[in-house]
């Protein structure tokens, strides 16, 4: 872990923590579903899974998404992302709209083709974030919309309903995060800490965007001089 000096007097101990940090919810007063004659023709399934079926207070909710052709048909249809896939919360019958973490620099909206019996992503699902759906304890339905089609232009295909799961929030809480599920200062100094598990003189964080186009706190760290090895190198 690379050691870095503001000073010559007190090394100091750089963390950065790629923290899943987007996310965001907005209120619906319903969810509409297309269902009936319509859904059973809709040549596609789509198929939601979550990672834990309970998550601590603070902790993020991880959902994975595929679709899968079940038509006799070729179809050119949206890969599976956050623009083609919707998250729908409901808790105690409040209905919330979810926005899962998503780079700024991911392409979205393109469209691939969907051959007879394909599963889309081919390799794996897609793996979704959410970091607002913890901040209270209690139960919590998750249902997840697929369009096929892209918002520009007409398509035949209707939009895709995947079976709702549910998982439960409770147990000591992880860490706050505020409205939009971003990690509080405070808490992302004390995780740091803990990884670090040496006595800290002086702490300071910084957000910004890293590389992946993610939000991230980059952590500096002033360890106390007196625990300090003789010899001990300022660079890990």
């Amino acid at each position: 872990m690379p050691l870095s000096k503001k000073n010559n007097r007190r090394p100091l101990l750089a963390l950065a923590f790629s923290l899943l940090l987007l996310g965001g919810c907005a209120k619906l007063s319903a969810l509409t579903k297309q269902r009936g004659d319509l859904a059973a023709k809709n040549p596609i399934e789509a198929t939601l899974r979550l990672a834990q079926a309970q998550v601590r207070p603070g902790e993020a909710v991880i959902a994975y998404v595929w679709i899968k052709n079940i038509g006799s048909k070729s179809l050119s249809v949206q890969v599976v992302d956050a623009s083609s896939v919707e998250f729908y919360a409901n808790r105690s019958g409040e209905i919330t709209h979810v926005r899962p973490v998503v780079s700024r620099k991911e392409l979205l909206g393109t469209t691939v083709e969907l051959p007879p019996g394909g599963i889309l992503p081919a390799s794996q699902a897609r793996t979704f974030v959410l970091v607002t759906l913890s901040d209270r304890a209690g139960a919590c339905a998750l249902q997840a919309v697929y369009r096929p089609a892209t918002k520009v232009g007409a398509s035949a295909l209707a939009p895709v309903y995947a079976k709702p799961v549910t998982f439960h929030v409770s147990g000591a809480p992880v860490c706050r995060r505020d409205r939009d599920g971003i990690l509080v200062k405070a808490d992302a100094i004390e995780i740091a800490r803990r990884q670090v598990g040496r006595p800290v003189a002086a702490a300071d964080a910084s957000l910004h965007e890293d590389e992946m186009g993610l939000l991230c706190w980059t952590i500096t760290l002033t360890i106390d001089p007196n625990d300090l090895k003789p010899g001990e190198p300022s660079s890990k």
